[in-house]
């Protein structure tokens, strides 16, 4: 196995005991992998990951990050129910080139050409996608995921250059530069809307840094780390991972409420 393969043990009993599951990758049911929905104790080797309390993926969720846990308090646990899991995602970070509109640029077989008339259906700013702001203020990128070569075409009004984003992603494992740049947004109310409060290092108080209410109800998500929104200060209640991306409601994070009191960076890969 490699240093970067995710890996986690479940075991049925504490201190590692009894019966157990390897894990490498996405589980949505230890039941149909013939292990029981009791896990009183846990190894994880390499990797962060995100449990649920029940199977495809939902649930209370619980976040592991590397090494031991002897028994299910250890992990915030209301119980040794256990259902399914999966890795936090790993993703690698791509290189910002400006070409003259018109240009060419060639990465291997693939030709892309730099022209106001690509017309390019686009899902989200460039900063989202790579935790990287705008240089002008007047400036308006965009962003497209090009399949299957993971290429992100951008483009911006800005003195009439185009800016390709570059995102090669390599036959190596993509963990390697996970976590470098951490960024989010919290948003008072949903779709995005009111007060908002943006971070880049760990919060165990939200009111603390001036959030007066002890609800978040959008966030977004930049760079390339991962988050976990807890329900009570300190790092304390129902935990939640958010990963790049937006989410208008805690709905789409699988909340139960908006309640959010203190958030943190996944850190511990490995």
């Amino acid at each position: 196995m490699s240093q970067c393969s995710g890996k986690i043990t479940f075991y049925e009993g504490k201190c590692f005991s009894g019966r157990k599951l390897e894990v490498c990758g996405t589980c949505s049911s230890f039941q149909q992998r013939g292990f029981p929905h009791r896990v009183n104790s846990i190894r994880v080797q390499s990797g962060a990951w995100v449990c649920f309390d029940h199977p495809e993926l939902h649930g209370q969720q619980f976040v592991l990050e590397h090494g031991e846990y002897p028994h299910w308090q250890r992990w915030n646990g209301r119980g040794d129910r256990m259902g399914s899991c999966r890795p936090v995602g790993m993703v690698s970070r791509g290189t910002a080139v400006c070409i003259p509109g018109g240009a060419r640029v060639g990465l291997g077989s693939l030709q892309l050409r730099c022209s106001a008339e690509m017309g390019a259906q686009v899902s989200r700013c460039c900063s989202l996608c790579y935790g990287m702001r705008p240089e002008c203020s007047d400036c308006s990128f965009s962003c497209l995921l090009i399949s299957p070569g993971d290429i992100s075409e951008c483009s911006g009004g800005c003195h009439s250059l185009w800016v390709l984003f570059l995102v090669v992603l390599l036959t190596r494992p993509r963990c390697s530069q996970h976590g470098q740049h951490y960024r989010i947004q919290l948003f008072e109310g949903s779709c995005f809307g009111g007060r908002s409060m943006e971070l880049t290092e760990d919060c165990s108080c939200l009111r603390g840094r001036g959030w007066e209410q002890p609800h978040v109800n959008a966030v977004r998500v930049y760079g390339d780390g991962a988050w976990v929104l807890y329900e009570e200060p300190n790092y304390g209640g129902r935990m939640y991972v958010v990963e790049r991306g937006e989410f208008g409601n805690f709905r789409a994070w699988q909340g139960f409420s908006a309640n959010v009191q203190s958030v943190r960076r996944v850190i511990n890969y490995f």
